[in-house]
């Protein structure tokens, strides 16, 4: 649970917006924006939460706000091969 928080932590500081999980019992999960209730990203286990959490990045106002509608803006890598 402390990894799940940190990461939470470092999502909302480096995208400055407030965000809520919903954790399932078959291990998947949804993020909200936590004041506008908006749909952010879902997924199918808690490990792949935790590395949208640590990875995500979403375009930023010249003032540091995140931007509405929410633009993700980090790359995906491809672990195909």
């Amino acid at each position: 649970m402390d990894k799940l928080l940190i990461a939470m932590d470092s999502f909302e500081k480096r995208n400055n917006v407030s965000i809520g999980v919903e954790l399932f019992s078959d291990g998947s999960w949804s993020t909200n924006e936590f004041w506008e209730d908006d749909s952010i990203e879902s997924g199918n286990n808690i490990e792949s939460l935790i590395d949208f959490l640590n990875s995500a990045q979403f375009k930023l106002t010249d003032d540091g706000r995140c931007i509405r509608p929410m633009v993700r803006i980090d790359k995906k890598e491809s672990k195909g091969g």
